[in-house]
């Protein structure tokens, strides 16, 4: 039986890997999604700011991953957020 893998692909640069990426944030371009936990505001950067530019939140963006899997290797075309 073949082994199927996932495989990760940097929604901003395209670089894949079969394996997730070491704490989301993709190996090749150092770029990931962030959004502010106050006001919802995203932002691609390698971390997430110290202060929210749009509602002023000190410290409250988290990571909401710059890669997405693809769907072909899992027998489905529908997305699903990788979060």
């Amino acid at each position: 039986m073949k082994k199927m893998y996932d495989l990760w692909i940097c929604a901003h640069c395209g670089f894949f890997s079969r394996e997730q990426f070491p704490d989301d944030i993709c190996p090749a371009c150092n770029l990931t999604d962030w959004q502010c936990l106050q006001c919802g505001y995203t932002l691609t950067a390698k971390a997430g700011p110290p202060v929210c530019v749009q509602c002023g939140a000190m410290g409250r963006f988290r990571n909401i991953s710059g890669y997405i899997p693809d769907w072909s290797t899992m027998g489905t075309t529908e997305p699903l957020l990788a979060v």
